[in-house]
C-alpha cells in the first residue's frame, strides 16, 4: 500500500477519536506527547517484554509496533474525560490538530516498517523535513487550549441544604 494512504487512513483515525468524544485538543495532545516521550524511553524493554510472553512479528518491526502503542494508549484514556468542545468548528480544528502531531509524532515509526516510493517519497519528505515544527506547532496549540479552557466551577451551596 502506498505511504500517503497509510498515512492517511492513520490521520483519519487519529482525527475521528477526538472528534466522535468531542474532547479538546490540548490535554489529548499533551497526553500524546508524554506518549511519546514514555515510547522513546521505554519501547526496546517493552518490546523484550512482549517477545518474551511469546508475540513476534516479522514486518513492521515488533519493536515499532510496540513503540506506536506505547504513544497512542496515554492519550486513548484521556479521551474518556477531560473537557469537551461545544462548536462544530473546534471540534473539527481540534481533531485536525490531534491527527497531525499524531502523525508527527509516529512518522518515524511508520518509515521503519514501510518501504516508500515514488509520489509517497516525496510525502514523506515534506513531512520530515517539517517534523519538528509540527510537533512545536502542535505541542503550543495544546498548551493554548489547556490555558484557555474554563474548568468546570461548581456552586458555593453544592451538597449543603
Amino acid at each position: 500500500m502506498s505511504f500517503i494512504v497509510i498515512t492517511g487512513f492513520i490521520a483519519l483515525v487519529l482525527f475521528a477519536f477526538p472528534f466522535v468524544t468531542r474532547r479538546r485538543f490540548g490535554s489529548l495532545g499533551l497526553a500524546l506527547a508524554a506518549g511519546w516521550l514514555l515510547s522513546d524511553l521505554w519501547a526496546r524493554e517493552a518490546t523484550d517484554i512482549v517477545r518474551a510472553a511469546g508475540i513476534d512479528v516479522a514486518a513492521p518491526p515488533l519493536e515499532s509496533i510496540v513503540a506506536v502503542v506505547l504513544t497512542i494508549v496515554p492519550a486513548l484514556f484521556v479521551l474518556h474525560a477531560g473537557p469537551v468542545y461545544h462548536s462544530m468548528l473546534f471540534r473539527v480544528i481540534g481533531s485536525g490538530l490531534f491527527a497531525l502531531l499524531g502523525v508527527a509524532l509516529l512518522l518515524p515509526l511508520l518509515m521503519s516498517g514501510l518501504v516508500i516510493e515514488g509520489s509517497g517519497q516525496n510525502f514523506y519528505d515534506f513531512l520530515s523535513s517539517n517534523r519538528t515544527n509540527l510537533i512545536t506547532i502542535g505541542l503550543v496549540a495544546a498548551i493554548a487550549d489547556v490555558f484557555f479552557t474554563k474548568s468546570v466551577k461548581t456552586p458555593k451551596h453544592a451538597g449543603k441544604h
